[in-house]
């Protein structure tokens, strides 16, 4: 995708089916807990700030990474996400591994997390008939940014008429945690005989800065109070923490139902 956070857009705010009436109705009770403390924040803004997808391929091929399965996640284990704070996180961390499955070019693997991907969709009140009809749509345009913004764009808007603040950005900063965590679990467990080179974890960072920035706006006693205070200790560290990919890994397992 041209950008990370458009599968964000996909999974968050098309329009509700009758037949996701439940899981519409189960994210406004999930998220009724969250206080959105300011409103300066803008989600477009948040989502320009994302480094292109061309940008992040280009980074896999410097690094040479070596594809590792025993890193992936269980595609099984989807079904076990059950509050939508915790969905939408599950969200991101399925991406970024359907993401690194596609780039070997795994086919069954691709096939195995596109199928967790639509159960997590689901969850997160999108119909069976949207999600087919998004993804090849997003796929075709992937480098393709003035179309990639049409299609963003319209399901913004719509998504302005279904969720509220709170639920919007709730969404986007746990599922941008998600993704980010997930990516970084990724490289610093499939270079071959190196560490990654300091600019890709540089700019890494810049990204946490920006989800953060957005966690900073939101509020609850649950999980993005967590994920708020683990995040904060990961950038407080800086990117040249030598735990690195041991606190990555630490933190990535609290929030696992199962590997």
């Amino acid at each position: 995708m041209k950008k990370i956070l458009y599968y964000l857009l996909a999974f968050s705010i098309i329009t509700i089916s009758c037949n996701n009436s439940a899981e519409y109705k189960k994210i406004k009770k999930d998220f009724a807990d969250v206080e959105f403390i300011y409103d300066t924040l803008k989600l477009d803004s948040f989502l320009q700030k994302i480094p292109d997808y061309g940008i992040i391929v280009k980074t896999i091929k410097t690094e040479n990474l070596k594809y590792n399965q025993q890193i992936l996640l269980n595609p099984n284990t989807a079904d076990e996400y059950l509050n939508s704070k915790e969905t939408a996180f599950a969200a991101g961390l399925f991406t970024a591994d359907l993401g690194y499955v596609r780039y070997f070019q795994r086919v069954q693997e691709c096939m195995d997390f596109m199928y967790s991907l639509r159960i997590l969709a689901e969850k997160l009140a999108i119909s069976d008939k949207n999600f087919d009809e998004l993804v090849p749509a997003i796929e075709r345009n992937l480098y393709n940014k003035d179309s990639i913004f049409i299609i963003t764009d319209s399901a913004f808007n719509l998504g302005k008429k279904l969720f509220n603040d709170r639920e919007r950005y709730g969404i986007a900063a746990l599922f941008a945690s998600g993704i980010w965590i997930e990516t970084l679990y990724l490289g610093l467990n499939s270079t071959a005989d190196k560490n990654i080179n300091d600019t890709v974890l540089i700019n890494h960072f810049e990204i946490l800065k920006i989800i953060n920035n957005t966690l900073s706006a939101l509020k609850d006693d649950d999980i993005i109070k967590k994920i708020k205070k683990d995040f904060n200790l990961i950038e407080n560290k800086g990117y040249n923490n030598p735990e690195l990919k041991k606190d990555i890994s630490s933190i990535r397992l609290k929030y696992l139902k199962s590997l």
